[in-house]
């Protein structure tokens, strides 16, 4: 089902040899349903579903506001994961600005490291981050902490 790029209607899903019936359809005794894929562009990202639990032969009718439903969710999915990856990005060039900034304004390295790793850990939402330099030893690359 997940190859189609049309609705796919199933009158009994015991009968249905075109694809395999789902864990789902079987716990929930689906005896009939449509189906339409959610197009991104051309690239399927989901399905959106009707069931019946007794035998129904759905429309083409139905069938087709079906499929207009799921590709504007997926339309709608897409773009609003866009914008979540828009605004990380946008996080990270703020971040970035400020680490510029704090980098530009002092000139002691402990108080430059102590600053980058503050916003990483905001920024990263984490409860403590670390930094490490590589150091050159004896011929072997040790790493020794920042701070």
């Amino acid at each position: 089902m997940l190859r189609a790029q049309n609705p796919v209607l199933v009158e009994d899903f015991k009968l249905e040899t075109r694809f395999q019936s789902s864990d789902y359809l079987i716990r929930h005794q689906v005896v009939s349903g449509v189906c339409a894929p959610m197009l991104a562009e051309t690239r399927v990202i989901g399905l959106l579903g009707v069931y019946s639990r007794t035998p129904r032969q759905f429309t083409e009718e139905q069938s087709h506001f079906l499929y207009l439903v799921a590709t504007q969710t997926a339309m709608a999915l897409e773009k609003a994961r866009h914008l979540q990856a828009a605004t990380r990005r946008l996080d990270e060039l703020i971040l970035l600005n400020d680490v510029i900034a704090a980098t530009n304004a002092e000139v002691s390295l402990d108080r430059v490291l102590a600053i980058v790793m503050a916003e990483i850990r905001e920024l990263l939402q984490s409860d403590d981050a670390q930094m490490y330099f590589v150091r050159e030893s004896g011929g072997a690359l040790k790493l020794e902490p920042a701070l």
